[in-house]
């Protein structure tokens, strides 16, 4: 478990075993208790999400990201401990003009929230314990973005 090789999973989908092929763009849709709680989002908000993120060709993954293995842990907002509750993080340059996109989409369904994206970036986190876990996340370049909801920072 510990000494294995780092991999990462969202819920159940082990994500280093589906094929993700060039032009797929894979998003993680991570909802904390709290945002439900509070009626930052309601189920139908992430119904229409999911089924908004499909038509644009996205591939959403609902749950927390968890990486197994040496780095095994649990990696909320992207290792950030950023002011706004909810955040568009995007994990390659590549991308940015897919998580404007993103924005758009989310913004809508979810008005509550300032949805401007934002570059995950190791070097801009103070947070040892999540640091590792980004920078693997971004070298196994499967998981474009993270759409993070929740109620409070």
């Amino acid at each position: 478990m510990l000494g294995e090789e780092p991999f990462v999973q969202i819920q159940s989908a082990r994500l280093d075993r589906i094929e993700k092929k060039p032009g797929d763009k894979w998003v993680n849709v991570y909802v904390t208790q709290d945002a439900m709680v509070k009626n930052i989002v309601t189920g139908q908000n992430l119904e229409q999400l999911v089924i908004q993120l499909r038509s644009l060709g996205f591939t959403p993954f609902l749950g927390y990201i968890f990486t197994h293995g040496r780095l095994n842990g649990i990696l909320e907002n992207a290792g950030h401990g950023n002011p706004n509750a909810c955040q568009l993080y995007y994990y390659h340059e590549t991308f940015k003009p897919d998580a404007q996109r993103l924005e758009g989409v989310v913004s809508k369904l979810i008005p509550t929230c300032d949805w401007r994206p934002l570059q995950a970036d190791p070097a801009k986190t103070n947070n040892t314990y999540a640091k590792p876990r980004l920078e693997f996340l971004i070298k196994d370049a499967r998981l474009d973005a993270q759409i993070y909801i929740s109620a409070s920072p």
